[in-house]
């Protein structure tokens, strides 16, 4: 099967457009097809052999930290553009191969971001809250909560290639596409600790993660109420006991994989509390999405546009669901100016810029809202004033 660098391109621009690239290219790539040529799968075969060759000539990653709350620092990394595109590629082929067997453990809820006959988006997203809010309406009062520390960073590389081994069925062409996606791995990890770590950035990566913890849900499969969102755990329970001992057996099971839980953000939960760890306001954000669907231009104006402005700005209040509020809204409501629906965007922009030091890691959504007014030119006047400022302390805020 030949490589779809095609497909490979149109991943790699959507997550751009989608604000998801951490190092972000100044043309949103969309002048790739133009800079490559017309024949450029042959320029990418070319590479491919290159690097097959002589390992030691693959590109390093270009490497960023991106802000977190409370100013701390995540680690991101996409490879150089088209070695990216070999990644995706690649990725893709095997993905392809190993999507078409259903020997994948059915309580990841995020593989179901790759298969093509589910939405993208945030679906698969909205089906592990929902199965969640399920497990927990029909009795389950208790429920451990917790992810993986340093999860990406902690791949454990040859462990990663026996996963994917046993999915697939190895012919000389998949042999090829492995050895050159592991040199590409291995190489990268040097930087870090030899032989571990997934560039954490690229939608291909987070497949390989996705894959890596599937051998976790099938340890874990015994108990009805384990779910997982990529390294997002849940596991709900009828008893105190069985909660206990699903959190032990997590754990022996991912230490198997050299990996730990995160103590800081485990949680072992009881009944009313585990109701409270639901966002109150999903019932409404269904109903925007469904209202901005619909198209109606009365509707939107009426339902969609009030409810999402007064989500922005309760956000800011002490809101624990400020993450997926600000991540729901903003965009929306930069999609609806976007698109001449009248509000007082200018109050808006004045909210993002008072937060734009206290906040550092919606640095880019930010930007993206700021990006749709580009006639106001107090805009990169704020903009520079902050790049100049010693408040400026992270680079990925330069770049963007």
């Amino acid at each position: 099967m030949q490589l779809d660098f095609e497909s490979a391109i149109k991943k790699i621009v959507s997550e751009e457009l989608k604000g998801n690239n951490p190092i972000p290219d100044i043309l949103g790539f969309q002048h790739l097809r133009t800079l490559l040529g017309k024949n450029y799968a042959d320029a990418m075969y070319s590479i491919i052999s290159e690097y097959n060759r002589n390992p030691n000539n693959i590109q390093p990653l270009l490497k960023i930290d991106v802000p977190k709350a409370n100013f701390t620092l995540r680690p991101m990394a996409r490879p150089e553009t088209k070695v990216w595109l070999i990644y995706e590629a690649i990725i893709e082929n095997i993905a392809s191969s190993i999507l078409e067997d259903n020997a994948i453990c059915p309580k990841s809820y995020s593989i179901l971001t790759f298969k093509r006959k589910y939405p993208k988006g945030i679906y698969a997203w909205l089906q592990f809250d929902e199965k969640c809010r399920s497990m927990y309406n029909q009795g389950y009062q208790y429920a451990v909560k917790t992810d993986i520390t340093a999860f990406y960073e902690n791949v454990n590389l040859n462990e990663l290639k026996k996963r994917v081994d046993d999915f697939l069925c190895r012919d000389d062409e998949n042999t090829i596409y492995m050895e050159i996606l592991f040199n590409l791995l291995r190489k990268w990890s040097d930087d870090r600790i030899q032989g571990y770590g997934l560039p954490q950035g690229p939608p291909g990566s987070a497949f390989l993660a996705d894959i890596y913890l599937d051998y976790i849900d099938h340890k874990m499969h015994e108990y009805e109420g384990y779910l997982r969102y990529m390294d997002d755990i849940r596991i709900f329970c009828k008893n105190e006991i069985e909660a206990k001992l699903a959190l032990k057996d997590l754990t022996l099971a991912l230490r198997s994989l050299k990996l730990n839980l995160n103590a800081k953000k485990t949680e072992f939960m009881k009944k009313r509390k585990i109701g409270n760890d639901f966002d109150p306001q999903k019932q409404l954000l269904n109903i925007i999405e469904s209202v901005i669907k619909s198209k109606n231009g009365a509707d939107i104006k009426k339902i969609a546009m009030p409810a999402l402005l007064d989500l922005f700005k309760s956000a800011f209040s002490s809101d624990r669901f400020e993450k997926t509020h600000l991540n729901f809204a903003i965009p929306r409501l930069g999609m609806l100016y976007n698109s001449s629906f009248i509000f007082k965007h200018q109050k808006i922009i004045e909210t993002i810029q008072n937060n734009f030091v206290t906040k550092p890691q919606y640095t880019g959504l930010f930007c993206d809202f700021l990006s749709f007014f580009p006639n106001d030119n107090a805009i990169p006047e704020f903009l520079i004033r902050f790049i100049k400022s010693k408040n400026n302390i992270v680079n990925f805020r330069t770049i963007l």
